[in-house]
Formats: C-alpha cells, structure tokens, sequence
C-alpha cells in the first residue's frame, strides 16, 4: 500500500503542475478574448476536447474535464470584469504619459482618455486660465473632468502632472482603476507644454510630488529610454498582476 500511495503521490505533483499550467493560461487567454471582444464560453472547443478522450475511463475522465472547463470559464467571467478597470498614468510634466497612453490604448483595442486635452478643448489653455480664474478653480474642473472618464470601462486615462496634489482624486480613481506612475528622470522631462509655472523649478516639484505619486500608483514604470520599451513594461506589469491576483483567488 505504501508504494502504492507513493507512485500516486508523484503522479499527483505532476497534475497538479500541469493543472497550474493550464490555468495560467486560460488566463491569458480570457486576456485575449476581453481585448478582441470574444465570448468566454466555446462549448464546440470542449466537445472537440471530450472527443479526442481515450476510452479507457473514459467517463470518468470527461466528468474531471467538464470541471476543469466549468473553473476556467469562471476564472475568465472574473477576468472579463477585472479587465473593464481603467489603466490610469500618473507622473510629473513631460514624463510621457499622453504618448505612452496613446500607443497602449492601441495595443490593448482600449478607448483612450487624456485629462489635459480635455480641458483645452473645454476652456482653453490652462496656463491662461490659471492665470485669469487661478489654480484652485483649475484643480476644481481637473477633477470634474477625471471624474467623468473615471465612469468608463476599459479605458486608458492619461492625467495632469498635478492631479495627486487634491487626494479626492484618489478616491475617484481607485476602485475602477489601476495606476500606473510614470517616472522620468527630471532631466529627460520634455519642457514643450509644461506649465511656465513650473519650468524654472522642476526639481523642487518633483521632490513635493514625488510621495504622493508613490502614494497614489499601484506600479511604477520607469520611461527613461523610447516609448515602446516603457509601454512593453506597462504590459508586462499589467499581466503579471492578473496572474498573481488569479492564482491567489482574489481576482
């Protein structure tokens, strides 16, 4: 009996691998289904499986399969709803958020959102309008608009550079969101469309706002080097975060 339960017990690591395995990529595949709009349940799929069963126990076998087919679809309808959140990119002026959120959306087949050009297209320059109605009111219409895009699913949202300095905007963001803070070092920071405001003291601008981008992102991407290779980070980094809250069952 003893040798018995120990050749099961190999046998039993092995599926339980392999279980692991095929989980991991019924995630990825729910990924690819959500971002080319394909339904979760293929029943031609599972019969096609069903069919190729040996004989032997044959019965036995697709009851097991049926199950494993029943915990995946459920895994993906978890997925499916997961992935509806909004990826948000924080960071300071110039850092790149509006490019990389731009070619992401495209990768992803995501509608995308930029909180600065909304605001131009509503009242124009935000330096004039600072300067004519000031930065309190400037601060009040940022957070309206972010509060409307944060109502979209499946979204990308590129943010203002200041949009940390009011917390109320965390707590619009941070249950239909993940968020991402783009870090750029302050000497590669492209100075065409920050603020005047702000040019003459970058460096004093990053040091207050650097917690609060910590404090706001759940990740932080570092976007040093072409855009492509910070969007390929974004990537990466969304899709292990899946598959972590997916094998922890908190997805």
């Amino acid at each position: 009996m003893k040798e018995f339960r120990e050749k099961i017990d190999l046998i039993d690591e092995k599926i339980l691998d392999l279980l692991i395995e095929r989980f991991d990529l019924s995630i990825k595949i729910g990924s690819y289904k959500k971002i080319n709009k394909l339904e979760i349940e293929n029943l031609k799929r599972e019969d096609e499986i069903a069919k190729s069963f040996p004989d032997l126990y044959k019965k036995n076998i697709e009851n097991i399969y049926r199950e494993i087919f029943k915990n995946s679809k459920h895994m993906q309808e978890k997925l499916f709803l997961y992935l509806d959140k909004n990826i948000v990119l924080i960071g300071m002026p110039g850092c790149g958020k509006t490019t990389l959120g731009e070619i992401l959306s495209k990768k992803l087949k995501r509608d995308f959102f930029d909180t600065d050009k909304e605001f131009e297209n509503l009242y124009g320059s935000p330096e004039e309008f600072i300067i004519r109605e000031g930065l309190s009111k400037f601060r009040d219409i940022e957070s309206e608009i972010l509060r409307k895009f944060s109502k979209n699913k499946y979204g990308v949202i590129s943010t203002g550079g200041g949009i940390v300095e009011r917390k109320e905007n965390l707590e619009i963001l941070k249950d239909n969101s993940v968020i991402y803070y783009i870090d750029r070092d302050t000497d590669k920071l492209t100075l065409s469309g920050i603020q005047p405001l702000y040019k003459k003291d970058l460096y004093k601008l990053r040091e207050k706002r650097e917690n609060l981008y910590r404090e706001f992102s759940d990740e932080i991407i570092k976007n040093n080097t072409v855009p492509q290779d910070a969007v390929g980070k974004l990537i990466e980094s969304f899709n292990n975060d899946i598959l972590v809250k997916a094998r922890a069952g908190v997805l």
